[in-house]
Formats: structure tokens, C-alpha cells, sequence
């Protein structure tokens, strides 16, 4: 997904993805709209505000809910807290679509969505009909050293397996492999469908996401990396 942030019922959800295989949705890049009568969901600005200061939450505005934020999409997250974690009038852009032997890719600048902390970022997503294999890689350059998140919600069981290196995902009888290429340190872990480890969003009202796991990557301290995940099915 590109485009602009901005747009009418948008949400925080640049450079997410969606994956359906084998009759299945393995990866959902959007789990919908919550309640649009709880309190602060249409507020026209949300404190504090994308480039302010992190702060407590005093009041609830849009971009504190968990389903319109980045962190609920199939995103990376940088240094998540009460901030919006992408900019709300950042523009995903598409650099290109290049095809080669079988290899359909197509490359998006993230950058502009994710300035306040990354100095560069760029997101490719191949599809390898030779290999029969999708591709996620994220590449980005953070402007100080800080915590990074990677996310794909799935509905599908999960299973880790090689010690966090690859998650076996099933439903239905059918299955999907997930693997971390690279970096060679960087493991999987599976979260509920809510909100980041240590965010408190104590005014916000949200509606629960049953039947969802998060499959995430967190690098606590990164300062630049190539992170790569191949998804191919059983």
C-alpha cells in the first residue's frame, strides 16, 4: 500500500501488505475500522502531535487508536509511544516495478512517512513465481539508535520453529513458511493483537481483534539494517 496518509477514512498504513495463498489470508494488512462512535475517533488533530515531543496521552484523538495506527498494520514501527508512528500527511511513493526472470517486484519510499526517525527507508515486495516464494525486505537508516518493530498479523495458527528463525503458519489443512533470512541475529516472537510491549493508551476505547496474532521481528537498539523475510507455502 502507497499513497498518501492523508486520505479521507485513512489510516496509518503505508508500506502495508496483504498475502493470500492457497485459498487463505495469511497476512492481514488491515484489521478494519473500529467503532466510529467512541470518543476522539474523528478528532482532526491528535496530541501530542507526530513531530512534538513524546508525552503522556491526556486526551483521545485518532491516531491512538490501535487499529488506525501503524503499529496494527503489516508496518515496521520505530520507537513506538503515544506519537502517531507514521506521519499523518506522509506520502508513501512508488520507486518502481521491476520484473526479471520470473521475479515481479515493486519498491516503495517510505521515507517520507517515517522522517521524524529514519533518514532512509525503502521497502521491496517480491513476488518469485519460479520459486513459488514472496519476499519482504526493509531496508532503512535510522537517525540515531532506537527500538525498530517489524509486524505481519495473521489469523492463521503459529508455530516457531529453528529457535525464533522460522514461524510455521496453518489453517484449514494448509500451511506457510515463514523464514528471517537476514539479519542472522534476528528472531521471531508472537504478540496478541494489540497494542506494542509498553504503550499505555489509557483514554482510548478499543474494540478487541479475536482470532489475530501478531508475528514480529524487534531489534531493541538498531541504528541501520537490511531485514529480509521470505513467506512460501508447504
Amino acid at each position: 500500500h502507497g499513497g498518501h496518509n492523508n486520505a479521507s477514512h485513512g489510516h496509518l498504513d503505508a508500506g502495508s501488505f496483504d498475502i493470500q495463498a492457497l485459498g487463505e489470508t495469511w497476512a492481514m494488512g488491515n484489521l478494519g475500522r473500529d467503532n466510529y462512535t467512541y470518543p476522539g475517533y474523528f478528532t482532526k488533530e491528535t496530541y501530542p502531535a507526530y513531530m512534538d515531543a513524546p508525552s503522556p496521552q491526556d486526551t483521545a484523538g485518532r491516531w491512538h487508536f490501535f487499529r488506525l495506527r501503524a503499529e496494527s498494520k503489516n508496518t515496521v514501527v520505530v520507537r513506538p509511544d503515544t506519537r502517531p508512528d507514521q506521519d499523518p500527511m506522509g506520502e508513501a511513493k512508488w520507486i518502481g516495478f521491476p520484473e526479471k526472470n520470473g521475479r515481479n517486484s515493486f519498491v516503495l519510499n517510505l521515507q517520507p512517512c517515517y522522517h521524524r526517525d529514519l533518514s532512509f527507508y525503502e521497502r521491496t515486495l517480491e513476488l518469485d513465481t519460479v520459486k513459488n516464494e514472496i519476499l519482504i525486505a526493509d531496508t532503512f537508516v535510522c537517525r540515531e539508535k532506537m527500538p525498530v518493530w517489524w509486524s505481519m498479523f495473521t489469523p492463521a495458527n503459529v508455530t516457531l520453529q529453528e529457535g525464533g528463525r522460522q514461524a510455521l503458519l496453518q489453517q484449514n489443512g494448509k500451511s506457510m513458511l515463514a523464514e528471517i533470512v537476514y539479519p542472522s541475529g534476528a528472531l521471531f516472537t508472537t504478540l496478541p493483537a494489540t497494542y506494542l510491549p509498553g504503550q499505555a493508551f489509557p483514554l482510548t476505547r478499543n474494540s478487541p481483534n479475536p482470532g489475530v496474532t501478531r508475528l514480529a521481528i524487534h531489534q531493541a537498539a538498531a541504528s541501520g539494517i537490511r531485514l529480509l523475510v521470505r513467506i512460501r507455502p508447504l
